[in-house]
């Protein structure tokens, strides 16, 4: 690039990337006026750039000028970026050891760098970064766009004149949260603020997303064996969250959600058709509820994530990303502390960024008791929620919250429901999560052990079922008795117990059965007898049927 060129960008060399070359004139400026002459050739100059290998800036100075000149002539600041992204991967032939990512991030700095020199193209800013950028210049303020791991932002500037001399500095309403000297004057801004005793008293803030199960921010591991419903589970609880209707009895405080399905994302469709038609959904209605399909190296992208998140939900924060699974977002090993700790990072700039909740859909280990790979994640997290499946019934049971309740349960069902059908008539299906009665029972009877519960909705319901006329002893009116096997079997089918082991599951159900049959007869909950043919019937009281 010669003396000429570099003077055609004479408004776009900007620290820190580049020094201006000094220069006393120059054959493109027109004596005596300074206007500059026509734009460079594009296409000629894309089609010239090559790269001659490390320590070669040619290209660069090349996107630098060829960007300059779009941005002039009109062309969006994404539009330009894509062109000279696209030139330059021509130009090297597309080498695999280049990082393109960061070679589009490049470039879109360059493009904003001469917007901020150049304000009256700021029409060529993308809408997100736009409105803010035009506010600031309506403010008399000098506006600029910054890049952090959590993306692009605007930053205004405002000016002050002292005499002759202008000054320029930030604004910064965290101005008030400076410390003070003793006549209340401000002092230097503190890096390492300290809280007084007596201010610290919790205020009215929310503390959850979805009462007692996921916090209102932070880091939340879901995790279970393949096929455990767990992906069903959370995407359901996440159109709870989208709608901001209770779930099971549950404060849930509304907004929008993105759900990055990084697995099995071919699926997503006929899973949100089945939310669709099971909650009867009218055609129409916003749902603000984002699936993003496709896999991802998070540790890498997660700053292009949210950027291109925040830039498609414009004013709009999402109040949980949900990462579906870490396992197919991970480029690297699940069991090295560097990469889970560079992935719990990952996950936190996503969390900071948008000050919202991000949860992780993680396998297990191969012995089912506790996440897969290192513990750099479980350290790091706010919540962690264990799914478990038996059949049909999947139980969400808390085992960690910060600052929360432990041991809450969820136990649900899951129905099918048809979605369609493809091009050949072939009746397309997914799944439905559902309450089970187990889950009603827990909810119905607040306080009591959840086996208890179990039981007491089990014996109402074969009861009501299977349920006899029986009488207990001579002279006394009949009651409505079950026998007690099954009752056991209800109790068997709807109590929720983790246990994969097919013979260890059955003596914890023996177990629990036991336990609550003998608290149920403890609390005057049921009465039981056994009949001169050696049944056991059970029934309730007739003072408790209200229990």
């Amino acid at each position: 690039m010669d003396l000429s060129e570099l003077e055609e960008l004479d408004d776009f060399l900007v620290e820190p990337l580049f020094t201006r070359r000094a220069s006393a004139s120059h054959p493109d400026v027109h004596a005596g006026t300074g206007e500059r002459k026509a734009p460079i050739d594009v296409e000629a100059r894309l089609a010239a750039m090559t790269f001659q290998g490390p320590g070669d800036s040619s290209i660069h100075l090349t996107q630098l000028s060829v960007t300059a000149s779009l941005l002039r002539s009109g062309v969006a600041l994404e539009e330009a970026a894509r062109i000279v992204l696209e030139a330059t991967r021509t130009a090297v032939a597309n080498d695999p050891t280049w990082d393109w990512r960061k070679e589009h991030l490049t470039i879109l700095r360059m493009g904003c760098a001469f917007i901020v020199k150049k304000p009256e193209l700021a029409a060529l800013l993308p809408d997100a970064w736009r409105a803010p950028f035009e506010a600031a210049l309506a403010k008399g303020r000098r506006p600029d766009i910054g890049f952090n791991p959590g993306g692009f932002y605007v930053r205004a500037w405002k000016t002050k004149t002292d005499g002759d001399a202008e000054q320029t500095t930030k604004e910064k309403p965290e101005d008030k949260t400076r410390d003070k000297t003793a006549d209340g004057s401000p002092s230097r801004k503190l890096r390492f603020k300290l809280v007084p005793f007596h201010d610290l008293r919790p205020g009215p803030e929310p503390l959850y997303l979805v009462d007692e199960l996921i916090p209102v921010a932070g880091l939340v591991d879901v995790w279970g064996k393949a096929k455990c419903f767990k992906s069903f589970w959370c995407l359901d609880l996440m159109l709870h969250v989208a709608m901001g209707w209770e779930y099971r009895d549950r404060y849930v405080r509304q907004g929008a959600v993105v759900y990055c399905a990084f697995e099995g994302a071919h699926g997503y469709k006929k899973r949100v058709e089945a939310l669709r038609r099971h909650y009867a959904i009218a055609e129409g209605t916003p749902v603000p509820l984002h699936v993003m399909p496709g896999q991802a190296n998070l540790i890498a992208e997660h700053a292009v994530l949210i950027s291109d998140i925040a830039a498609q939900l414009g004013e709009v924060r999402p109040a949980a990303v949900v990462l579906d699974t870490l396992n197919k977002s991970l480029f690297g090993s699940e069991n090295k502390d560097v990469d889970m700790g560079a992935y719990v990072r990952a996950a936190e700039a996503i969390r900071d960024a948008f000050g919202c909740v991000v949860i992780i859909v993680h396998h297990c280990e191969y012995d089912d008791t506790r996440p897969r790979g290192h513990s750099s994640l479980p350290g790091a997290v706010d919540a962690q929620l264990a799914v478990t499946r038996v059949e049909e019934v999947i139980t969400v049971t808390v085992e960690m919250m910060r600052d929360g309740p432990e041991d809450i349960q969820v136990v649900s069902a899951v129905e099918v429901v048809d979605v369609g059908q493809d091009q050949n008539g072939k009746v397309l299906t997914s799944l439905a999560v559902v309450p089970s009665d187990a889950d009603a029972a827990i909810r119905e009877r607040h306080g009591w052990p959840r086996g208890l519960s179990v039981f007491h909705a089990a014996l109402k319901a074969v009861l009501a079922a299977k349920g006899e006329m029986f009488q207990p002893e001579a002279g006394v009116l009949p009651v409505r008795a079950a026998d007690q096997w099954f009752v056991r079997d209800r109790f068997y089918a709807t109590y929720a117990e983790g246990e994969e082991d097919t013979a260890k599951r059955q003596t914890k159900l023996q177990k629990a059965f036991v336990r609550a049959l003998a608290e149920a007869q403890q609390r005057s909950i049921v009465r039981v007898m056994r009949t001169d043919s050696g049944r056991i019937m059970l029934w309730l009281p007739l003072r408790g049927e209200d229990r």
